[in-house]
């Protein structure tokens, strides 16, 4: 626990051997007025901060400090500068101002959400590119971004003419130059925090930006009543509470296939060999599609208390979709199938020995992130065969349902089959809606049947009213796209538009190499 003298000394910048000095003079007392003689009382963290009186000032104990800034233009994100004037001059009087260091950087001409910190660790995992923290800013352009293949013929240089240009003379003063006008807005959001990033994205777009604001940071949006220049106080710790959890690491990819069924596939940027991809199936028995990002990282207890704790193998999972049922979705693909349906787009997580083991409290926690970061409504669980681990299963969908989420399950078993199986019990009390039954090749669900649905003779049975309204499921599927902090890109949806996505996004391959931006493509406001 911190001492009196060492808090005292950290908060006002002075020596220890000042402080204790003042301690044992009596100067340090209580806001009641009873002085406070030991310079080694340890007082709590939970405590703090704690309010005590220095020399006849009060003054505010604290071990942190943070703050959301609004940097207005003109002002560079750097403790000192020889040419221009600094973002922490704003911030330089606020408490435990010494320690204060910002959280990434704005560009000279960037305006907008800035946070600072005093804790080192917070500060590595709100702006290192593993935890992909989502920045949103809102830019002005020349004009409307141009197609890739027309932006790239347009940015080439014209031929050089090898005698020099003639000299030029103007009379009169310089003229200023002239202000282009806004003609366009857009807001992007991207994951991690490189140079320029965003203007590099739409110049490779074809479009300048001419202004550039970031009006939110994570679940942090600018506030509408902060001025350009002024910060207030607020609690990083809580906001970001069980969000910033590390992006899984990389595996080994391998071939992409285009297969002729409805399926899922994520193609790597940074690869230089056109064609090369890492072809990640989307869906369940139900020929139920997928959005998946990579597969997740493997999640082990480390503690006597964790051992008994549920797990569950894991093919894949990704945070937010709105691809896998309706409304924005927290999606998991379950590892194991002894079903094997013929046709059935997803043969990699046929075997039980594949994936990771993943706790459900882990699984439980992103759902919360989720739910607070990208406002997803539900949790889909498919597979592999979600029944096969039926109580893990139930498990997840009772902390989706303690978060207000709805449930949706894809089996390829049958409603009697799962009613039969005492193990399942629990999971039918704990979801909403199930999608039951084999996925049949012959039988498929045409373009403008029942969406999300891979077979005829696959039914919806509802649970619970959640999902009961016919508009839901009815219309046609859609492709969706991600790309993610490492720079892949994730197609999904209807199996014609995606095979010639994959075709065009491998001939433009160069182009996406290129700009290398792990955000969404940008959608004018």
């Amino acid at each position: 626990m911190p001492r009196l003298d060492l808090l005292i000394a950290h908060n006002l910048g002075l020596s220890r051997g000042q402080v204790t000095r003042a301690v044992r003079a009596g100067r340090v007392q209580t806001p009641e007025g009873e002085p406070l003689r030991d310079p080694g009382l340890k007082i709590a963290p939970s405590a703090l901060p704690q309010t005590v009186i220095f020399a006849h000032e009060p003054l505010v104990l604290r071990v942190r400090y943070h703050l959301l800034q609004h940097k207005p233009v003109g002002v560079v994100t750097a403790l000192r500068d020889d040419r221009h004037r600094t973002a922490y001059e704003l911030v330089r009087g606020a408490p435990l101002g010494r320690d204060l260091r910002a959280v990434g950087r704005l560009d000279l001409d960037t305006s907008g959400l800035l946070l600072w910190t005093t804790e080192g660790a917070l500060l590595h995992r709100l702006t290192h590119p593993r935890y992909a923290v989502r920045r949103t800013y809102q830019a002005a352009l020349t004009g409307p971004w141009r197609a890739a293949a027309r932006a790239r013929a347009r940015r080439r240089p014209p031929p050089r003419d090898p005698r020099p240009p003639p000299a030029r003379r103007r009379r009169g003063p310089p003229r200023p130059p002239r202000a282009r006008r806004t003609g366009a807005l857009a807001s992007i959001t991207i994951a991690s925090g490189k140079f320029h990033e965003v203007r590099r994205i739409f110049a490779a777009l074809g479009a300048e930006v001419l202004g550039l604001c970031r009006v939110s940071f994570g679940p942090l949006e600018l506030p509408r009543d902060l001025a350009a220049g002024e910060h207030r106080e607020i609690d990083l710790h809580a906001l970001f509470a069980g969000t910033l959890h590390p992006a899984p690491l990389a595996r080994a990819k391998r071939p992409m296939k285009c297969r002729p069924t409805r399926c899922s596939r994520t193609i790597d940027m940074s690869e230089e060999t056109p064609g090369a991809g890492s072809g990640i199936p989307h869906e369940q028995h139900s020929s139920r599609m997928g959005s998946l990002s990579e597969k997740t990282g493997d999640s082990s207890p480390c503690d006597p208390e964790s051992r008994r704790e549920l797990h569950l193998r894991v093919g894949a999972r990704i945070a937010c979709t709105e691809a896998e049922g309706p409304g924005r979705r927290f999606a998991v693909w379950v590892q194991g199938c002894d079903l094997r349906c013929p046709g059935c787009c997803n043969p990699e997580f046929f075997a039980r020995d594949g994936g990771d083991s993943v706790a459900v409290a882990t699984l439980a926690d992103e759902l919360r992130a989720a739910r607070d970061i990208h406002a997803i409504t539900g949790l889909t669980v498919l597979g592999g065969e979600p029944s096969e681990q039926a109580e893990a299963v139930a498990a997840l969908c009772k902390s989706a349902r303690d978060l207000g989420l709805g449930t949706l399950v894809f089996t390829g078993r049958t409603l009697a089959e799962l009613q039969a199986m005492p193990e399942a019990r629990a999971l039918l009390d704990a979801a909403d809606t199930l999608v039951d039954g084999r996925f049949d090749a012959r039988r498929r669900e045409p373009p403008d049947g029942r969406r999300w649905i891979g077979s005829t003779n696959q039914q919806i049975v509802h649970l619970t009213p959640r999902h009961a309204d016919p508009a839901l499921w009815r219309g046609r599927d859609h492709v969706e796209l991600q790309i993610d902090a490492a720079g892949r890109l994730t197609a999904h949806g209807a199996p014609d538009l995606l095979r010639r996505l994959l075709k065009y996004v491998v001939k433009t391959r160069d182009f996406f190499t290129a700009t290398s931006s792990p955000c969404p493509s940008p959608t004018a406001s």
